[in-house]
């Protein structure tokens, strides 16, 4: 999945919150997991963020034809992601219609410099449901 709502909580130990759709086959996935890989997006690897927006895709599936090896421990990581923060779920609260998900960095994978892609960067917007963002430039 691709995600928007993610964001650094402490340093000390070095934790973020990913907030995920309860109806997301990703909630699911996390739950039972309780690992993931957080890629970071950056300039030359934009199009790996592309290929989630459904119009820019095409795909049910855009993970289907990705490149990616099993990092030791035993979560996938995609090839053409610059930097990849390998995470561990500490604790979980439902809020809303979404799941917060508190995870523990606990290990970084570094291939390339780039200047990380953010929702400024890219012609939609997640707000609960993508948006086109020259909708909300009128």
């Amino acid at each position: 999945m691709s995600s928007s709502w993610v964001t650094p909580v402490s340093s000390r130990p070095p934790l973020l919150v990913l907030a995920v759709g309860r109806e997301r086959r990703a909630r699911t996935l996390l739950e039972e997991s309780r690992r993931f890989a957080l890629h970071v997006v950056g300039e030359n690897s934009r199009w790996l963020e592309d290929r989630f927006y459904a119009e820019a895709s095409g795909s049910s599936a855009p993970l289907a034809s990705l490149g990616f090896e099993v990092h030791p421990f035993g979560v996938p990581v995609l090839e053409g992601a610059p930097v990849v923060l390998l995470c561990r779920v500490e604790d979980l609260r439902p809020v809303g219609d979404h799941v917060l998900f508190v995870a523990r960095l606990e290990d970084v994978v570094e291939r390339a410099a780039e200047r990380p892609v953010t929702s400024q960067d890219l012609p939609y917007v997640y707000v609960g449901r993508v948006v086109p963002r020259e909708s909300l430039e009128g």
